[in-house]
């Protein structure tokens, strides 16, 4: 049953949502380049061994033979060599050491004060000995006393002449020159009251004689009057004379020994003076000598000590105390750097001054320079690391030729050439071969049928090389290391 109202009309229904059509992942090709790369691996082995192959002798045609280690034969010289150990060391250097200190002695700088004379009647007061020296102390700070290092120049260090190597403590002297200076400067100061003093004392002398002489004629006078006066009068007036006339006689004498007095009181003056002058000069010595420089350009070595207490020996650095004229520092100069060698008092004869040499360090071993015999000594000396009975000669040799990197104490090896052949064919020694120690010497050489055995004459020879009188020629090829027996062929020529 319907009330007449119009149904509402049905919503439309939303389309039903279809699949995204996705576009296949295309299919990813297989990685091959691994076998690829493995198959060229080994082709490229294949071809190597293929070369090896055609590179090698064979015999007859038969198959390739087993590779053997070989040398040319060499035409050139061969120089006869004897080889030396050692270590380099520096012919010029020089060694910095802690200073003495100049002065000390107690009592040296004078203080110039007041003078004064004895002389009877002198204003300056009685009793000789008037003039006052007073003394101060010593310029420097004594010997036996240690000094602080402040600064020090690490080794290795390269310096130029005039660097500053070594400073030691020195605020103490800087104070004490401060003070010398001053009492000097009063010194120079006083010496001029002093003259004035001492012309004092002399015009006071000189009034002491005129008044003695104006006594003395008094006296005279009042003599004369005796007939006048008492017996006691006269007495009296007698008596005055011939004190008068002592007195008189008295400061008369006494005239050249006050110039004396006067004249030596100046002196001492002087004599302060100038010793005051040479002690401050003193004291500014050892104030310049706490800073060492460098006399000579060259390499800084610091020196070792052994450290109190502990008794183990280090190298010394700053802020440690050294007593005065112990060694702190040396500078070597590696521009006259020279190897002291030793030589088995066998073969120090074949040694001559003057040989060439070639020398070759453990520390680098691409290292070579060249060298001479500088000096033999005349006497061996036994070893230290082998018998007693074993004596070795010392040899010095000088490089020609320097290199940055030659130091001191570099451990080394000399080659001295005792002769040479100037052309000669020169082989390895390892390519000799004998049967017995006292056989017939023979190489083999290489020849396009095999190895071929061929007996040699050799001559003169070092360590490593030998010369070839007959049998060779330049250019062959022998081996070092004897071939199996069926690669030989027992062919004399």
């Amino acid at each position: 049953m319907t009330s007449g109202m119009p149904l509402p009309e049905p919503r439309p229904q939303p389309p039903t949502p279809q699949p995204f059509p996705v576009a296949p992942e295309p299919a990813r090709p297989r990685r091959r380049w691994g076998i690829l790369v493995l198959i060229l691996a080994a082709i490229a082995a294949g071809a190597l061994y293929l070369y090896n192959l055609q590179l090698q002798p064979t015999t007859g045609g038969g198959p390739p033979v087993a590779t053997i280690p070989t040398a040319p034969v060499i035409a050139g010289p061969l120089e006869r060599t004897l080889r030396l150990s050692g270590t380099t060391d520096a012919v010029n250097y020089v060694t910095l050491r802690a200073p003495q200190m100049l002065g000390g002695r107690g009592s040296s700088l004078g203080e110039v004060t007041t003078v004064s004379t004895g002389a009877r009647g002198s204003r300056g007061g009685g009793g000789p000995g008037g003039g006052a020296v007073a003394m101060l102390g010593g310029g420097g700070p004594g010997l036996g006393r240690t000094l602080t290092i402040t600064f020090l120049a690490e080794s290795g260090t390269r310096v130029h002449k005039g660097d500053v190597v070594i400073e030691f403590d020195r605020e103490e002297l800087l104070n004490r020159l401060d003070e010398f200076q001053t009492r000097v400067a009063q010194n120079e100061a006083n010496l001029a009251s002093v003259r004035a003093q001492l012309d004092a004392l002399e015009k006071d002398h000189a009034q002491s004689i005129r008044e003695a002489t104006a006594d003395l004629e008094r006296a005279r006078l009042d003599l004369k009057t005796t007939a006048v006066r008492s017996a006691i009068d006269a007495e009296h007036f007698r008596l005055a004379l011939e004190e008068a006339e002592i007195i008189h006689k008295q400061v008369q004498t006494e005239v050249p020994l006050m110039r004396a007095s006067l004249e030596a009181q100046w002196k001492l003056a002087q004599l302060a003076r100038d010793e005051g002058r040479a002690e401050l000069k003193r004291m500014q010595l050892n104030v310049d000598r706490m800073v060492l420089r460098a006399p000579i350009d060259g390499m800084v070595v610091v020196m070792s000590t052994v450290r109190r207490g502990s008794g183990d020996q280090s190298v010394l650095k700053a802020g440690d105390e050294v007593g005065p004229g112990m060694p702190v520092v040396k500078i070597v100069d590696l521009s006259s750097m020279m190897v002291n060698a030793k030589v088995n008092q066998v073969d120090a004869e074949k040694i001559r001054v003057g040989a060439k040499a070639r020398i070759q360090f453990d520390a680098f071993p691409g290292l070579e320079l060249p060298g001479e015999v500088y000096g033999i000594a005349a006497l061996p000396k036994a070893s230290q690391f082998r018998e007693d009975w074993v004596r070795e000669v010392p040899v010095l040799i000088r490089l020609t030729r320097t290199d940055p990197r030659v130091i001191p104490d570099l451990s080394v090896s000399a080659d001295v050439a005792l002769d040479a052949e100037p052309q000669t064919l020169v082989i390895p020694l390892e390519s000799v071969f004998r049967d017995a120690p006292d056989g017939p010497p023979y190489v083999f050489v290489r020849q396009p049928e095999g190895w071929v055995r061929r007996q040699v004459e050799l001559g003169a020879k070092n360590y490593i090389s030998t010369s070839v009188v007959s049998g060779l020629k330049a250019g062959e090829v022998v081996a070092t290391q004897r071939p199996p027996e069926k690669q030989e062929k027992s062919k004399q020529q």
